[in-house]
């Protein structure tokens, strides 16, 4: 009977700790991501110290940015599916697996010029006190390297 007891005790436990982490999550953490005006401001934003133009044109350039690379993601997917689905053939040949293999490498080099160009916008909006901050941020990101 103490083991049931004990067993109804820590799932009651569980249920009351899942239930304040969801409360959290979804009521409380999203006040504290909020900008003053209510307008979600990216680290970068903050990390180079946009003027409120600047952030407004950060942000319409963001949004066409992420919306092309999302459809570039799509075709990726999609023609790497295709490949996939390819390779289940035996007599699949080696040089239309390379053909598959160069034509998802060019669709990653369409992305990878894309984001050269997004940065090279958003750099040209810059002041020139701005610009060596926007640099380290985006060696972060793209390179993954941490500061320390």
């Amino acid at each position: 009977m103490k083991r049931e007891q004990l067993f109804f005790i820590i799932v009651i436990v569980l249920i009351l700790i899942n239930t304040g982490l969801l409360l959290n999550h979804y009521f409380f953490s999203a006040h504290e991501k909020k900008h003053e005006h209510g307008i979600d401001r990216s680290w970068i934003v903050k990390g180079v110290g946009l003027t409120n133009d600047q952030e407004k044109k950060h942000i319409q350039m963001r949004k066409a940015y992420f919306g092309e690379l999302r459809v570039l993601n799509d075709s990726i997917r999609a023609i790497r599916a295709r490949f996939v689905a390819l390779s289940a053939e035996q007599d699949l040949t080696d040089s239309l697996s390379q053909v598959w293999a160069d034509s998802i490498n060019r669709w990653h080099r369409r992305a990878v010029e894309l984001a050269f160009q997004h940065t090279r916008r958003v750099r040209a909006i810059l002041e020139e006190k701005q610009k060596p901050l926007w640099d380290s941020i985006v060696q972060v990101i793209m390179l993954g390297q941490r500061e320390d």
